[in-house]
C-alpha cells in the first residue's frame, strides 16, 4: 500500500498529465479486469461532486482500481459517503483522502441564489442541500463581491469545511480504538473546469 504522500504524488504527476494532454487513457486489459475482480487495492480516496465535467479518473488520469471514489451534489456528507469512506480507510487500508471540488459549482450556485433570494420550485431534498451548505455562503452575501468570486470562495470555504469535518471524523474513530494505524491525510483541492487544472490547498 502507498503512504499517503506517494499517493498524493501520483494525482499530481496524473494530473500534470491530463492538464498538458499527455493523458494516458489507460486501457483495462482481461487479464487485469481478472486480477482486480479478486480484490481491489485503491490507493487513495476521492471525495467529490457529481457534476459531469469532474471525473476524478480522468481528472487525475487513472484506472481502474486505483481511486476510490465517493461523489454526491456539492461533496455532501450523509450516513452512506460517511460509511463509504470509512470501508475504503479502514477496510482497504488506504491513506489518503482528497477532498475534490470544482469551479461553477451547481449545488453551491443553487445555496447562494435560494439564500439570497428564496424561490418555492425546490424539491424537498434539494432544500436540504441548500441548508446543508447555507453555513459557507450566507456571510458571503453580506460582502461586496462579484458573483464569480462569490462562487469560487463559497467554493473553496466548502472544500475547507469538509476538509475539517474528515479530519475530525477520524481523529474521533482513532481516540476511540476504531481505527488501526494512523490517521488518513485529508487534502482540500479544486478542478477548474475551463482549464482543467487542480489545485491543492496547502491550508487544509
Amino acid at each position: 500500500m502507498l503512504t499517503a504522500r506517494e499517493a498524493l504524488q501520483r494525482l499530481w504527476e496524473g494530473q500534470a498529465r491530463f492538464r498538458n494532454g499527455a493523458a494516458r487513457g489507460w486501457y483495462t486489459d482481461a487479464a487485469q479486469l481478472r486480477e482486480l475482480a479478486r480484490e481491489q487495492k485503491p490507493w487513495a480516496i476521492v471525495v467529490g461532486c457529481s457534476d459531469s465535467r469532474v471525473a476524478p479518473e480522468i481528472v487525475f488520469d487513472r484506472s481502474l482500481g486505483e481511486l476510490f471514489v465517493v461523489r454526491v451534489a456539492g461533496h455532501l456528507l450523509d450516513a452512506t459517503a460517511w460509511a463509504s469512506i470509512e470501508f475504503a480507510v479502514v477496510q482497504l487500508g488506504v491513506r489518503l483522502i482528497v477532498v475534490l471540488g470544482h469551479s461553477q459549482c451547481g449545488a453551491i450556485a443553487t445555496a447562494l441564489r435560494e439564500i439570497g433570494n428564496p424561490t418555492a420550485d425546490l424539491t424537498p431534498s434539494l432544500r436540504r442541500l441548500v441548508e446543508h451548505i447555507r453555513p459557507v455562503v450566507a456571510p458571503l452575501l453580506q460582502q461586496p463581491l462579484s458573483a464569480d468570486d462569490m462562487l469560487s470562495q463559497a467554493m473553496r470555504i466548502h472544500v475547507h469545511r469538509t476538509v475539517s469535518m474528515v479530519r475530525d471524523h477520524f481523529r474521533s474513530l482513532a481516540s476511540v480504538g476504531c481505527l488501526a494505524g494512523e490517521v488518513p491525510l485529508v487534502v482540500g483541492a479544486a478542478f477548474d473546469i475551463a482549464t482543467g487544472c487542480v489545485t491543492f490547498f496547502d491550508d487544509t
